[in-house]
């Protein structure tokens, strides 16, 4: 049952006037941005990029969080979790696609999302670049700007599925698994990239893809998707069960016609041991 002390659609409005706010600022901060504003953290023994931008976004959408919601727990790329004891958590990306941004590229967006129990309970993705924002309210519906989205589903013959992952070593020889399981099934078409993840889930709401496999990624790169492509009718898991796992590294996302098949060979690459 939803916390009745929260309003929703309050909870909802919340998350879409920040990540318009937020987005302005990231835009500013991109055609600003120069070498010296971009860092490298180590994670699993691969250096990752991460911008004064993102930094100064996390930490603004944090304080909105903690001043709004004192009692919420958060999750985010770039401070960790912060563990109030709650049933609600909120999951930000403040530049998911960080590569991207630096580069300056267009596929990159403001992430924010909310979990309620241990489920997708709201999101809201803004690649602002690209002119898009997918939201999402349990029960509510998907919005791409401000008009209602509706999913145009239809079973296709050959499905097109997107892998893609870091550029860390160890992780592209997960995703090469999963090529090479996928060379076996004559119905499907493999696309390999190092691709922002969300949108990359925008794709498959888009029909670009019919399934997204990502590896190496974490509950803030998908967190804000994860509710916008469940209320739209897709499916997207991290593991063998509906609870989510905020430890897992591999995300599966599909249209409703194409998960069951598609999530057997999903499965395959997720037990592979390297």
């Amino acid at each position: 049952m939803f916390d009745e002390k929260y309003n929703k659609f309050d909870l909802f409005e919340f998350a879409r006037t920040t990540a318009t706010d937020e987005a302005k600022k990231a835009v500013k901060c991109f055609y600003g941005l120069k070498k010296e504003d971009v860092k490298y953290k180590t994670i699993d023994g691969h250096r990752s990029p991460v911008s004064i931008c993102d930094v100064d976004i996390n930490n603004s959408i944090v304080k909105k969080i903690s001043d709004k919601f004192p009692a919420h727990s958060i999750l985010t790329e770039e401070a960790g979790y912060t563990d109030r004891h709650s049933d609600w958590m909120w999951v930000i990306d403040p530049i998911d696609g960080t590569r991207h941004y630096i580069e300056q590229r267009q596929a990159w967006s403001i992430s924010i999302g909310l979990f309620y129990k241990n489920k997708p309970f709201l999101g809201v993705v803004y690649a602002p670049l690209l002119d898009k924002m997918y939201s999402a309210l349990k029960n509510e519906g998907v919005y791409l700007n401000n008009k209602r989205f509706y999913l145009q589903s239809h079973r296709k013959d050959k499905y097109k599925v997107l892998l893609i992952s870091s550029s860390n070593p160890v992780w592209i020889k997960r995703r090469n698994k999963y090529i090479d399981i996928f060379k076996s099934v004559d119905n499907v078409e493999v696309v390999k990239m190092q691709y922002p993840t969300t949108v990359s889930f925008m794709e498959i709401l888009e029909g670009v893809y019919d399934a997204v496999i990502v590896v190496d990624a974490n509950l803030w790169d998908v967190g804000g998707m994860a509710a916008v492509l469940e209320e739209a009718g897709c499916r997207v898991v991290n593991g063998f069960s509906d609870e989510w796992d905020a430890t897992s590294k591999i995300f599966f996302a599909a249209r409703e016609y194409a998960f069951q098949e598609l999530y057997e060979y999903f499965k395959q690459g997720y037990d592979y041991k390297s």
